[in-house]
Parts: structure tokens; sequence; C-alpha cells
């Protein structure tokens, strides 16, 4: 066997593996869930009459960034949906591998959806989501990462909801030319109404064999998308396919036949950075924004449970709609303040090496140590990195590097660059540091995505900005996720949906 094929063989098996461990745990969890209302629609002596299986490239914008795998099994009363799709994206600069699971199990007696359950990972990073529907009520079981407790809730939703993946089987069945659906996309972790309208046939060639296709004009809040399902009703073509709620470019996917499938471009241009260039415009402009102690903000198009509640810096003050009010100095008390101790204590992350982060390199201790060797109180070495960081930075945001010692060898880059090089340094010397990633106010009044490091001393942490020369970082930082540069990918739910409202400030 060629090289080439025995890789492309061996990448099949493993996905075929990781698609029947995912087949086990849905099984599981049905059998777990007993009792919920009504009859489980997967049990241990189910007999499945049909499996099928399809390839599809992904494609944004004109470019390949991924593949999909689509099955549907068919097992008398229940129809099981699965979508397995990894895509390769440039977040902050750096180029990484996003993949996304997703299962949806529809009773086929009632046509109603039974189970959800969704993942995605980037990295060691991984988000999970599993969701069943009861009545008109889905009830939700969320973890955002390893460390984080499990979060459960629920929403008043029309009994026919489904997953994106579950679309195809519902129009297929349908009746009418017009038909609207109730869709939760667990990546933007919104439900909408999709409108749909059956179109015209199209015939259409795939691999050797000739097909016939029927057309879908699909519109869901200020976005759209055109599916192609053939008479069986597997999808073979989408246009602004529902990947990150429409909120990051045009995704069209195409049915494939090819081997080829599998291979991944080498790597995504570091021009197209998906979050660098994105700006949220407030409803208001903040006059020097660098200067801002205090600020209260409204935020429109997110769940509360998306801002970070670990930050010291940042209260809550408002679930529905979200407002939080942002100081520049530590404001933790009680149970938020020992947790914040706890996660510090015990994540070996915070004093630890990553892909790009290399505090253990002799070159990043050398440097460290000659900044701090002055200094005994942990702060204060904190803020002398930050200071030798600023003073010895050039910005250049067009500038991309990923490890932190070729940044402390070039001396340039962007925000992601001062984060990076700060982190590493701090590190060396022994000081817990973690990562914010969320906005900033620029001096343009504009919001755009920013990260800048925390240091843990006093028993809270204290934010500083290296690239903007600030110990204390202003109020107009924004904390969405907190952490490292891995969990990158949760903000990709936030695209196109936010907006912000600046109630005050001072």
């Amino acid at each position: 066997m060629k090289p080439e094929k025995a890789k492309i063989s061996a990448i099949t098996a493993i996905l075929l593996a990781v698609w029947t461990i995912s087949m086990v745990f849905v099984y599981s969890e049905y059998q777990r869930r007993r009792g919920l209302e009504g009859k489980d629609i997967v049990s241990s002596d189910v007999k499945m009459d049909s499996e099928e299986r399809r390839m599809y490239n992904v494609y944004r914008n004109g470019s390949k960034v991924g593949y999909r795998i689509e099955r549907t099994i068919h097992g008398g009363e229940f129809y099981l949906a699965t979508e397995e799709c990894v895509l390769k994206m440039n977040l902050a600069g750096l180029s990484r591998e996003v993949y996304l699971q997703s299962i949806v199990a529809i009773d086929t007696t009632t046509y109603n959806t039974r189970q959800l359950q969704f993942t995605i990972r980037s990295g060691s990073h991984m988000s999970e989501f599993t969701g069943s529907v009861r009545s008109d009520t889905l009830y939700i079981e969320v973890q955002n990462y390893n460390l984080a407790p499990k979060r459960t809730g629920y929403f008043i939703v029309d009994k026919s909801i489904t997953f994106p993946v579950g679309i195809p089987f519902f129009l297929s069945r349908a009746g009418a030319d017009l038909v609207s659906l109730m869709v939760f996309d667990p990546i933007v972790f919104n439900e909408y109404v999709l409108h749909t309208e059956r179109k015209n046939r199209k015939i259409t060639i795939i691999g050797d064999k000739r097909r016939t296709l029927l057309e879908y004009e699909l519109s869901y809040g200020d976005s759209d998308a055109r599916l192609w399902l053939d008479p069986a009703g597997g999808l073979v073509r989408a246009d602004g396919y529902m990947y990150f709620g429409g909120g990051i470019g045009n995704f069209t996917i195409e049915q494939t036949e090819s081997r080829d499938v599998f291979l991944m471009p080498v790597d995504v241009a570091f021009g197209n950075d998906t979050l660098k260039a994105l700006a949220i415009h407030p409803d208001r402009t903040i006059e020097n924004p660098r200067a801002v102690e205090y600020a209260r903000f409204r935020l429109e198009g997110i769940r509360a449970a998306y801002v970070d509640v670990t930050s010291s810096n940042q209260k809550k003050l408002s679930n529905t709609p979200v407002e939080i009010g942002i100081y520049d100095h530590p404001v933790l008390e009680g149970d938020r303040r020992d947790f914040g101790i706890q996660a510090a204590l015990s994540d070996t992350s915070l004093t630890g090496s990553s892909d790009y982060i290399q505090p253990a390199d002799a070159r990043i201790i050398r440097t460290a140590r000659e900044i701090v060797a002055a200094y005994s109180d942990t702060l204060a070495m904190a803020e002398a990195i930050s200071r030798w960081v600023n003073e010895n930075m050039q910005k250049n945001e067009r500038i991309t590097l990923i490890r932190s010692v070729d940044i402390l060898r070039e001396r340039k880059g962007g925000f992601e660059e001062y984060t990076k090089l700060f982190t590493a340094l701090a590190r060396s010397v022994g000081i817990h540091t973690q990562i914010n990633l969320g906005l900033v106010c620029r001096e343009d009044g504009v919001f755009r995505y920013h990260s800048w490091p925390s240091v843990f001393t006093g028993d809270v942490w204290h934010d500083v900005d290296p690239y903007y020369g600030q110990a204390r970082a202003d109020a107009t930082h924004i904390t969405l996720v907190r952490g490292d540069f891995e969990r990158l990918v949760e903000l990709l739910r936030l695209v196109n949906n936010l907006s912000i409202q600046v109630i005050e400030y001072r």
C-alpha cells in the first residue's frame, strides 16, 4: 500500500473508532435518562434498520478549511443524525483546528426531537452540551471546560425543535413548500426560527453519479442559506451553512466521494484572523478609555453564562439583560474570592508551558530574573515585567509570532505577542499567570477582541496590560473567557451577536 493511501486508511479508521465511541455514549445517555417523559428512543436491544454515511469538503469564503462527516441511522422508532466536522481557523494569530460534533435523536412517530448532544474542541480545550426535550421545555447541561462545574438550565421551546444537523430530516418530510422550524444552535447557544422555501429541482454530478436534487432557501435572523437535498433527504450541498450563526464568513459544504476529503490545508493564512478584524461599536463613545477606573456595560446578544464570574475586578449586576460593572482593581469577595484562590493553587497550567508559552526556556528565565532582580513583592515583580515588555516591544499588528521565545528574540507584534511574552516571563519566576480573552475599548471608541494577563498575589487576581503599559488594566477591559489561548474557540459563538451599551463610566 502506498504511504499516502496508508495514511488515509489510518485516518478513516480513527474516525470510525471515534464515531463508534460517540454512538456508545449516546446510547448510554439514553439509558441513563429512562425517567424522561415518553418511551426510550434507543434501548440495548434496538435494531438498526439502515445507516448512511456522507463526506463533505468545507469551504470558507472560497477556500477549503475543513471536512465534515455526516451519518444518519434509522432504527425503526428513532432517527439519529450525527455531524463531525474539523475546521482550521486562524484565531488571534494561532492556526487552530476546531472539532465540532453534533448528535440529534428524533422520534419518527411524533417527529419530536428527544435528545441533543454537542461538543466543541480545540487543542486541549473542550466544551460539552447535552439536552433533552420534554413537552415544550429543553433541559440542558453544559460544561465549558474541564475544571468548570456543570451548569444546568432550561429553555421554553417548540416541541419540534432540532439542531442544525436535523434540518434535512424535517425538510424532506414536509408536505408544504413553506416550512418554519425552531432550531437550537449549540455554538451560539441560542434558539431561532428558521424559515424555509422549497424551490427548483437541479441535476448535478457527484463522482460519476448523476443526481436529482431539491433546492431550499433558508432565512434565520439576518442570515440566509441555501440547501440542496437528494430524493432520500440527504444533504448534498449547502451555501451559508450555519456554523457560528453565520457570523464569521460564508461556509459552503459540498458532498464528495473522494478520500482526499480528509486532507487539510497546511495552514490558514495569518492575514485572515477571524477575531482580530472584528469590531463592536458601542452606543456612545468613551473618552480617554485608558484612564477609566470604573465602567458599567450592558451586553446584548450574550447569555449570562458567557460572562466570566471569576475575574477579580468584574461584577455581574444583572443576568437579563446582562450587565456588568468593571473596576481597575480587584473587588472579589466571599465565595468568588475563595474560588479564585482554589483555582490558582490547583491549576498547574497557570505556571506551566504550552505550545506557545515556554517559561522553562533558559533565555526566558535569564531575562525575567534580570527584570525582577530588584523586587521581592510579587505584584511589584509583575508590574516590572509589564513595563519591560511595553518598553522593549515594538507594536506591529502585521507580525504574527507563535512562540514566546521567538517573540523575545524579535520583540515585535500585536497584543497576543505582548501577552504571550509577559506570561512566559512571569511564569518563569513562579508567578501564577493566566490569560484574559475578551474585549477592550480602543482609543477610537470601538471595542475589539483583545487579550491581557492576570497575576495571582494577595489572594486575588490583578489584571495588567503590557500592550498599553498598564500596571492596572483600565475598566474598559471586558473579560469573557479566562485561562489560556486554548479557550479562544469559545469567543467564536459571540461573533456578530454581541452589542455593547455604555451605562456609565468614570
